[in-house]
C-alpha cells in the first residue's frame, strides 16, 4: 500500500483538492469575462474535471516519490549521511 493511500495523506489531498476547486469557481464570479459562452453550470462541471485530475495527479507523484525514496534509495546520496 502506498502513504497516498493511507487516511492521513487521502485527506490532506482532500483538502487541497477542495481548496482548488473553491479557488476555480470563485474565478467565475470574479472574472465573468474570463467565461464568455460558458453557464455557471459548465465552469462548475470544468472545475470538479480538473479537481478530480489535481488529485490522480498528486497520488500519481507521491507513489513516484515513494517509490523513489523507499524502493530504489534514490535519495541516499543526497543524505545528510552521505
Amino acid at each position: 500500500m502506498s502513504i497516498s493511500e493511507t487516511i492521513p495523506m487521502e485527506a490532506l489531498v482532500l483538502e487541497v483538492t477542495d481548496h482548488f476547486d473553491l479557488q476555480m469557481r470563485k474565478l467565475f464570479e470574479e472574472t465573468p469575462e474570463m467565461h464568455a459562452g460558458q453557464t455557471e453550470a459548465m465552469w462548475r462541471a470544468q472545475c470538479s474535471n480538473a479537481s478530480m485530475d489535481l488529485m490522480t495527479q498528486i497520488h500519481v507523484l507521491i507513489e513516484q516519490i515513494e517509490l523513489k525514496l523507499v524502493a530504489r534509495g534514490e535519495y541516499f546520496n543526497e543524505s545528510v549521511l552521505g
